[in-house]
């Protein structure tokens, strides 16, 4: 079965029209546009297809459930439910919702907090997190504490079970108030540390063992004990002419040579098996060295000019003057006859080749030519070739505008132009026969972005642009949302979307509202709200006040802390980071206890006071320095180091005899002299 068939006039003008069941058509001139048109029940012949009056709509609703229905006026009314909340009606919102936190209220000051809590501890803001910054707070005992980062903590009232005078020491460490906390030292003055220390004047009594390398100032005469007769006077005066009125068998005249590096009048040495020449002068070259090649002794001698060095070097190329410099000023071309040829260095790192050139040709007009890093083109690039090729990965213009089809005499011309993606097989090119851009790929616009013709946005990702007022849609689907431009729908056609809150009917009250702070509940424990809060720390009452009275607390390990005001901290257990043994020394401050505490203390026994102590029988060790100017008793055959084999023997007994014998004659032989010089 055929419907009927619309015939439009041929050759029709521009505005005529054309009616067919009811409808008009215009041509607009190109096409018949089909015009709108104001329906009413009147205009349409009602078939099997019945339209709408009032009494047939109103025969057609019906009520389930609380509530009841007119048809004959058409009203519903709606029984139960819930008519306003807190004395508002229609939509209502900013209720509290149970399923959120607290979050959902306006901001709540700590004031108003504590005025719901029952039973919080301290007044003043509150607080929160597991490192708060408190100002002053009083902590009573707490049960624990790790004091890590804290500071300001008193020592004279802060810390329990300290030594007597130990606190005065740690505030003001001074040698009188370390001697006045140490109960069992010896001497008195000032605290000597290290196992070097510089004394002043000490009396070290009899050593039991000292190494004195580095002392000075031992009276030889009264210092030194085991020395011969008469050989304190002779290491006293140790002068040439002593020695010279004692020795017979001397060699030569005059002084005697004490030194390495003598001087020398006219000597000769023959043939030396070595010798160092490096600040002689004088030496002839001609006839002074030795094993020079044929030449050398005539450019060395002579004038060293170019000609002379090139008649002494057999294998030079090239001739004419010898070139000097890094930056040498060659007239002339530089060829090679080589296959390849290194013009620079591979070790410069800045080449400043051809600067004044204007016209500069590199390579021949085939192959290639190639530039192995960056380049950058001070002037304008010209390619004149037919192809360019961009092998980078990146390609960054600063130009603002990209020509294409650049010299296009007209739009013909430019036909084709565009963009091609290769491997996709996407292009985006301009057509001539449309006068537009045409895409072979979907468009796809970033989320939040839109279509727009002449700035007015056409569409979107879900609705048309607030602009387009014309559409040819035969289908929307379902409106979920949107602005009904109609007239008012009444409340009584709406059906009740509440039926009760928390169990009340009518005008709802007694909600809380997101807009108010927490004070508008009643109050509330400390428990009730840890209950709430889902991060807390702790248990027990809520906290308020940056100086609040605490008990016992725990305070695990505070960022920071400031004891100046707290008292009672235990030395032995309070505080970390003192060395091994340090606590026990503090609490019963005794010499004993101090060594156990010091690691890399000198010698045991009671702590020393003093720069000028009274020692027994120490063991110095080998001391840096020394001034023995009041020591005595140093034996010669083990207090002295240094002494050749026998010296010290010698000095005590064998030396004595022989001046005995021989000053008397003047006449000490010279080995004898010789061996005193040695030991002076």
């Amino acid at each position: 079965m055929s419907g009927p068939t619309l015939n439009f006039p041929s050759s029709p003008n521009t505005n005529d029209t054309y009616a067919f069941g009811g409808k008009t058509w215009v041509y607009n001139g190109s096409a018949w546009a089909l015009q709108s048109a104001t329906l009413s029940t009147t205009a349409v012949t009602e078939g099997t297809n019945l339209y709408f009056t009032n009494a047939r709509s109103r025969t057609a609703i019906s009520v389930a459930g609380a509530g009841s229905y007119d048809n004959t006026t058409g009203i519903i009314t709606v029984t139960g439910g819930v008519t306003s909340v807190n004395g508002r009606t229609g939509a209502v919102t900013g209720l509290a919702e149970t399923a959120n936190s607290l979050a959902q209220f306006a901001a709540t000051t700590s004031a108003e907090l504590r005025t719901l809590v029952s039973d919080e501890t301290g007044t003043g803001a509150l607080v929160f997190a597991t490192s708060p910054t408190l100002v002053t707070p009083i902590l009573g005992t707490p049960q624990s504490a790790t004091l890590t980062n804290a500071s300001g903590l008193p020592i004279s009232s802060g810390v329990s079970g300290l030594g007597a005078g130990v606190a005065t020491f740690l505030a003001t460490p001074s040698s009188t108030n370390l001697a006045s906390a140490v109960t069992d030292e010896t001497g008195s003055g000032s605290l000597v540390f290290s196992s070097s220390p510089v004394l002043l004047t000490p009396n070290i009594g009899t050593p039991s063992y000292a190494v004195l390398t580095n002392a000075t100032g031992l009276p030889v005469s009264t210092g030194i004990s085991g020395l011969g007769s008469g050989v304190a006077t002779f290491l006293a005066t140790p002068s040439s002419a002593n020695l010279a009125a004692a020795v017979t068998d001397e060699t030569g005249t005059g002084n005697i040579l004490f030194s390495n590096s003598p001087v020398i009048v006219t000597p000769n040495l023959g043939t030396p098996s070595a010798v160092t020449l490096t600040n002689a002068t004088g030496l002839p070259v001609a006839t002074g060295i030795s094993g020079l090649g044929t030449g050398v002794a005539t450019f060395l001698g002579q004038e060293p000019t170019s000609a002379n060095l090139r008649t002494l070097i057999t294998d030079e190329t090239g001739s004419g003057a010898l070139v000097f410099g890094t930056s040498p000023a060659i007239t002339t071309s530089l060829t090679t006859p080589s296959a390849s040829f290194d013009l620079v260095n591979t070790t410069a790192t800045t080449v400043n080749f051809a600067g004044a050139g204007t016209t500069v040709n590199i390579g021949a007009l085939t192959g290639n030519t190639n530039i192995r890093n960056n380049m950058v083109i001070a002037g304008n690039l010209l390619v004149q070739g037919t192809t360019t090729t961009v092998s980078s990965t990146t390609l960054d213009v600063a130009d603002k505008n990209l020509t294409l089809a650049k010299g296009a005499a007209d739009s013909a011309t430019a036909d084709g132009a565009g963009i091609t993606i290769d491997g996709a097989n996407a292009t985006f090119n301009y057509v001539h026969a449309t006068t537009a851009f045409t895409s072979s790929q979907d468009v796809d616009l970033a989320t939040g972005k839109v279509l727009k013709v002449n700035n007015n946005q056409v569409l979107s990702a879900t609705g048309l642009g607030p602009n387009v007022v014309n559409s040819n849609l035969t289908s929307v689907g379902t409106i979920s949302s949107g602005t009904w431009q109609g007239s008012e729908i009444s409340t009584t056609y709406k059906a009740a979307k509440v039926t009760s809150v928390n169990g009340q009917t009518g005008a709802a009250t007694g909600f809380a509202t997101t807009a108010n702070s927490l004070s508008q509940f009643a109050a509330t424990t400390s428990a009730q709200l840890a209950g709430v809060i889902s991060d807390e720390t702790g248990s027990g009452n809520v906290v308020f006040s940056t100086s609040p009275v605490l008990t016992t607390p725990n305070l695990g390990t505070p960022s920071a802390a400031t004891l100046t005001n707290a008292t009672g901290l235990p030395i032995s257990t309070g505080v970390s980071g003192l060395g091994a043994n340090v606590a026990t020394f503090l609490a019963t401050p005794t010499s004993a206890n101090f060594a156990f505490a010091v690691t890399d203390e000198t010698g045991s026994g009671n702590v020393v006071l003093s720069n000028n102590p009274i020692l027994v029988t120490p063991n110095i060790g080998t001391p840096s320095a020394g001034v023995l100017t009041n020591a005595t008793g140093l034996p010669i055959s083990t207090g002295v180091s240094g002494l050749g084999s026998g010296v010290a023997t010698f000095l005590a007994t064998l030396l004595v005899l022989i001046l005995q014998l021989l000053l008397p004659m003047r006449v000490v032989p010279i080995r004898l002299l010789l061996l005193l010089a040695q030991l002076l």
